[in-house]
């Protein structure tokens, strides 16, 4: 399938160089990978939580994810 997407072109950049990937289609790919992951996680009524080394915990907010049914 083609895709063809239109998105601030710094953002890439940045979004690449901090992955260290050369392509879009890579992080592309590899951004829907996360997505398909997440939205599952959800769709089991997970809720997807960050930690940091201290200790810290953060939950990922995203309008979109909260449009994923729950399965029962």
């Amino acid at each position: 399938m083609e895709l063809r997407l239109k998105v601030d072109s710094s953002f890439m950049n940045e979004l690449k160089k901090r992955m260290n990937m050369k392509s879009n289609t890579e992080l592309t790919a590899t951004a829907l990978t996360l997505l398909d992951w997440a939205s599952k996680e959800k769709q089991s009524g997970h809720n997807i939580i960050t930690q940091s080394e201290d200790g810290k915990t953060s939950r990922l907010v995203m309008p979109q994810l909260e449009r994923v049914k729950t399965e029962k």
